[in-house]
């Protein structure tokens, strides 16, 4: 825990497990001559939220949207080629793609990434007739 002499304070909770930790910070300020306030206890509740991405396999750089799924429901996708949480890969154009699922839960931001692969449209030579 950090931030004393401070009016915040921080605390690494990467090691706490998820549910409520009663009694988890007492918090107490001093002035220059040693005065004390009164004790203030704080509960914490630390949130297990894990993303689950629908993974996207390859797909042509001329393909239809595609829609995009992450759980828990109702947040929202982010990267080159999204739009209204599809991934449109005529828009983004051939190439490798990061694209970022987002929930927010309680004041809480949780986000996680998956991967997609365009793939260059193949072309053909002009074909000769002998």
């Amino acid at each position: 825990m950090s931030g004393q002499g401070t009016n915040q304070i921080e605390v690494d909770w990467s090691a706490a497990n998820p549910g409520l930790i009663n009694n988890a910070v007492q918090v107490q300020a001093s002035n220059s001559v040693g005065c004390l306030s009164p004790i203030i206890t704080l509960n914490v509740f630390i949130y297990n939220v894990v993303l689950a991405l629908t993974p996207i396999a390859d797909v042509c750089e001329t393909s239809s949207c595609i829609n995009l799924q992450g759980s828990p429901v109702n947040g929202f996708w982010t990267g080159v080629g999204v739009f209204n949480n599809q991934f449109c890969p005529n828009i983004s154009g051939p190439g490798t793609f990061n694209l970022t699922y987002t929930y927010s839960n309680a004041g809480c931001v949780f986000a996680n990434v998956t991967q997609v692969n365009v793939i260059t449209q193949p072309s053909l030579l002009p074909i000769e007739h002998n």
